[in-house]
């Protein structure tokens, strides 16, 4: 845990710019020219032509980023066996980092707080600007809702993903909806992003007993998959708990 010392020394602005000017060369900070909204980049629109393109994948091929992978099979083995049901925040980042970084978020908010512009707020509560936001970041599946998906059309569920923004139900994109007359949704939460006490803060729409809550609101049950569990789970045992879901047993909560 980061001391109340250092954690006034990290979020001071005047040490903050010290420690900017040690990460650059003597010289370079001073060098370089203030932003100029409109202003082109120097490289925007010229290309490596396909002879220098032919020379750096030559000069790279074979080779790994240094520090990042390990050498040998036995190597990857040994950090995938230490690193199983770990939380990211054991995982990645060390307890002080994960401090540091929960401080300087809450004081981005604080110094946030009360400049969002009116009418992007009431925006965000329009379900078709949710959608088009959504659509707009070109969202694809992740690995464990394609395993999910995979479990549907092998068994035949009644499901599709939504979680491009297809369906918003009270401003929030579910990851499954029932076809048909069912109104069950299956949700698929990385243990990191949804569970309170991960690395980072959780927003309140992204806790399971706010969406829960506000899908209930609406109509709809939800079914949790947490992806710490599907990572243990067959096609054959996903399908099983989306049918027992079906006929009123455990969602998860």
């Amino acid at each position: 845990m980061l001391t109340e010392k250092q954690r006034l020394y990290l979020m001071s602005e005047a040490n903050r710019s010290k420690l900017l000017a040690h990460s650059f060369p003597k010289g370079v900070l001073s060098s370089l020219k203030p932003f100029v909204k409109g202003q082109k980049a120097w490289n925007e629109g010229k290309t490596w032509s396909a002879e220098v393109r032919q020379k750096i994948g030559l000069g790279n091929k074979g080779k790994q980023c240094k520090g990042m992978y390990p050498k040998s099979a036995e190597q990857r083995q040994k950090l995938s066996e230490a690193a199983k049901g770990k939380p990211l925040a054991i995982r990645w980042r060390n307890p002080e980092a994960v401090e540091c970084q929960k401080e300087w978020m809450r004081q981005l908010g604080l110094q946030q707080k009360g400049k969002r512009k009116p009418w992007l707020s009431q925006r965000n509560k329009e379900p078709e600007w949710t959608k088009k936001r959504l659509r707009g970041l070109n969202y694809h599946p992740n690995k464990y809702e394609k395993q999910v998906m995979q479990a549907i059309q092998e068994y035949q569920l009644p499901y599709r993903f939504t979680g491009d923004g297809a369906v918003i139900l009270d401003n929030l994109a579910p990851d499954f909806v029932s076809v048909g007359d069912g109104r069950n949704i299956i949700e698929v939460f990385g243990d990191c992003f949804h569970k309170p006490g991960a690395w980072k803060p959780i927003p309140s729409g992204s806790l399971e007993e706010v969406r829960r809550e506000r899908f209930a609101e609406v109509g709809f049950r939800m079914l949790v998959l947490w992806v710490s569990e599907l990572q243990h789970m067959s096609n054959a045992d996903i399908a099983q708990r989306i049918i027992d879901f079906e006929k009123g047993g455990n969602s998860g909560d």
